[in-house]
């Protein structure tokens, strides 16, 4: 038996709407991390969302999320195995 996995993507909790530019008109819910990073006196973000692999059939690198009006571009997708991705993202 599958999980139940968008009781994890709950807007009342953690998650929020996304628009991906491979299906415009259907948000996909994601929980959007930035954080913030310093190493060595430079400082920097590291922009992540994560997202039900279900839910965004056929995501490739290119392609865009836009979260809170700001449009990052999709740099690399690592899935967990269990029907997670974890989209990592740069601003466009």
């Amino acid at each position: 038996m599958l999980e139940d996995l968008t009781l994890f993507f709950d807007q009342a909790e953690f998650a929020q709407d996304a628009v991906w530019s491979a299906q415009p008109d259907k948000p996909v819910e994601v929980i959007f991390d930035n954080q913030y990073l310093e190493t060595l006196g430079v400082s920097t973000s590291n922009p992540q969302a994560t997202a039900i692999a279900a839910h965004m059939p056929n995501v490739a690198r290119g392609q865009t999320l836009t979260i809170n009006s700001v449009v990052y571009k999709i740099d690399d997708i690592q899935p967990d195995g269990t029907g997670i991705l974890v989209l990592q993202l740069k601003k466009a």
